[in-house]
Order: structure tokens, then C-alpha cells, then sequence
């Protein structure tokens, strides 16, 4: 019987201490010191905004204020999180978890940053951690649709041209005189018609194999154009996702039907938003695609690594490297063009 007493004095000693704990997971403060312009707390959606000024580009490891509920506990990916000493990677979105004091109540706000102005709005997210833009004081980009009655076929011979603009200042020659020079009747370019119409003329180039695995492949890309180059790929372009908002500034703003569908395009630059790499891309497909401005569609529009990939390895796993005038050459050409597939681009 006192054995009983004793189990039931211990049940209600310990039910008096869990009802003396704070039951509440609330977040009442939270800021990057020195760094942030300002901070934003949605306290319905458990939402997040951190705001940055546009100069930092490198916020990988900020420290963190922020204030609780009395003796809550905060979680980032699984890791205690102490205020003004815990540290957190602000280049990409993150959870900030809140456990109330009796651990029966958790709350999980998502956090995001912000370091500009406009890439929200075109599609690829808040913080902008690298960019590289390869660009020229003159015009270069060809909206195929202008360039005669072989137009439908011509995104292969534009996007030659277009290199050749890039870099040969004042480079004279037109689509359709690239067009007179291959395939004058008509239809799709080779891969092997790209590398004789570089070459004839005077475009300094190489060929570079893509990897098999994503990353590796993405990696090549940015070192590429990063150190002063551009890329003209041949890709099965049914592989890019499509965006059907009309401001967006990335994703495919045409329809493709099929697999199959072959297509070239340019890439100039790249930036890393939210930790996720997005190619600054020219892409010929003009036609009527423009911007409410009147501005192209296909002029500086960001397609994702993860499409680029896809689209590439589904169609020719290989690139071509149009060397820029302080381009990093590590060599002049890395694979010889006859001992690779000769594909059909359209």
C-alpha cells in the first residue's frame, strides 16, 4: 500500500512539474546584426524575409538573433540554435524550428533572403550569391525569325552568327549568307555544319564533352563562361520547362509537342539564386515572344542547370566553347569533331 502511495505522489509530482512548463514555441526577434537592412516575420504563414543590400553576395555563414518564448529551444536542420553565437548559410532558404519548453508544441518558420530588387519578380528567386554576365557595348543577339525564308530552320546558322558577333567586333556576315554557305536548300544544320561554319569563319573554338552526372556537367558550364567564354549547345529543347507567366524571365516560353525537338542556343552567363545555378541564355526563338516592354523573350533569359543538363544529354553531350579574347583556354579543342556523333539539330 505505501509502495502505491509512493508510484502515486511521483505521477503527480511529475504532472506538477510538465503543467509548470511553458507551453508556448513562439518567435518574437529575429535579425542577421550588421548585415540585414531589415527583417520580416509573418507570423500567420511562419514566414521569414530577410532583406540584404545588393553588395553582399556571400552569406553563408551569418550569425543569428532572435528571441523566444520563455524556455523554447530553436532547431536548424537538427542543430540547437544559440542566439548571437549559431551561424546559418542565408544563399539559400532554410527552417528555423521552434520547440516550446514542455516539447509539445513546435512551430517551423521558413526563412528567405533577399539581395535585390528583381529576380523574385522574374522567376529564379531571392538571393543572388554569384553572377556572371559575358556580355558586349554592341548588339549580337539575332531573333532567327529575321533571317529569310529558312527561318524556321535557321536557329543553328543564328546562333553561329551570333557567336561570331561576340567575338569578332564588327563581324559582317549575316544568317542568311551562313545559310548559302550549308544546306542552301533548306531544313537543319549538323553539329559537324556548326564546326566547319566556326571555323571558315576564323571563330576561335573548342569542343568539350559534357559529364554523365549533373553536377559535374553544370560545373564545366560555369567554368566555361566564368573565365571569359560563351557556350552554343545542341539540345533536345522539349526537355526545358515551360513558363506560361508572361513577365517570367525563365523557363522555355514556347510550346514544344514532342521529344525530338532539336534546337541550339547560347550560353553567356549564369547566376546562383537561392543555391540553384540558372544559364543567362540567348535563345534565336524570337518571333512575337516579348516582354511587355517589346523587349525578346529569348534575349538573356535563364534556363536552370538541372533543364540545361537534361536537354543536352538527351540530345549531344558536348559543347562548343567560343573563346572569348581573355577566355582560360586549357586547351584549343578537347575532342576531335570526327570521332563524335554528327546529330541533326532540326
Amino acid at each position: 500500500m505505501n509502495q502505491l502511495k509512493i508510484y502515486i505522489l511521483i505521477l503527480v509530482f511529475s504532472l506538477v512539474i510538465i503543467s509548470c512548463k511553458n507551453t508556448e514555441a513562439e518567435l518574437y526577434d529575429f535579425n542577421v546584426p550588421e548585415k540585414s537592412n531589415s527583417t520580416l516575420i509573418d507570423q500567420e504563414s511562419l514566414r521569414i524575409e530577410v532583406s540584404f543590400p545588393d553588395s553582399i553576395k556571400y552569406a553563408e555563414n551569418f550569425c543569428t538573433t532572435f528571441k523566444l518564448s520563455d524556455g523554447a529551444e530553436a532547431y536548424v536542420d537538427n542543430v540547437e540554435q544559440t542566439s548571437g553565437i549559431s551561424e546559418n548559410n542565408y544563399e539559400k532558404p532554410f527552417e528555423f524550428t521552434v520547440i516550446s519548453e514542455d516539447e509539445m508544441i513546435s512551430k517551423t518558420w521558413f526563412v528567405r533572403s533577399f539581395n535585390n530588387e528583381y529576380s523574385e519578380a522574374w522567376g529564379l528567386g531571392g538571393f543572388i550569391s554569384e553572377e556572371v554576365s559575358q556580355k558586349r557595348s554592341y548588339e549580337w543577339y539575332i531573333d532567327q525569325a529575321q533571317t529569310g525564308i529558312d527561318s524556321d530552320w535557321n536557329c543553328a546558322p543564328s546562333c553561329v552568327i551570333m557567336a561570331s558577333r561576340w567575338q569578332i567586333n564588327g563581324f559582317s556576315q549575316s544568317v542568311e549568307d551562313a545559310r548559302q554557305k550549308y544546306h542552301p536548300e533548306g531544313g537543319g544544320w549538323f553539329t559537324n555544319d556548326i564546326d566547319d561554319c566556326l571555323t571558315d569563319y576564323k571563330v576561335v573554338h573548342s569542343i568539350t564533352e559534357l559529364s554523365e552526372y549533373r553536377d559535374k556537367t553544370t560545373e564545366l558550364l560555369v567554368d566555361k563562361i566564368k573565365y571569359g567564354n560563351i557556350i552554343l549547345l545542341a539540345i533536345d529543347v522539349h526537355y526545358l520547362s515551360q513558363t506560361y507567366e508572361s513577365e517570367l524571365h525563365v523557363g522555355k516560353y514556347y510550346k514544344t509537342i514532342q521529344l525530338g525537338t532539336g534546337h541550339c542556343i547560347v550560353l553567356k552567363g549564369y547566376k546562383i539564386v537561392d543555391g540553384k545555378v540558372f544559364f543567362e541564355v540567348y535563345d534565336p526563338i524570337g518571333y512575337d515572344y516579348t516582354y511587355s516592354d517589346g523587349s525578346f523573350m529569348g534575349k538573356n533569359r535563364y534556363y536552370c542547370s538541372d533543364d540545361i543538363y537534361t536537354a543536352a544529354f538527351a540530345s549531344w553531350n558536348y559543347a562548343f566553347v567560343i573563346w572569348g579574347p581573355h577566355g582560360k583556354k586549357n586547351s584549343f579543342r578537347n575532342v576531335n569533331i570526327n570521332e563524335i556523333p554528327n546529330v541533326k539539330i532540326l
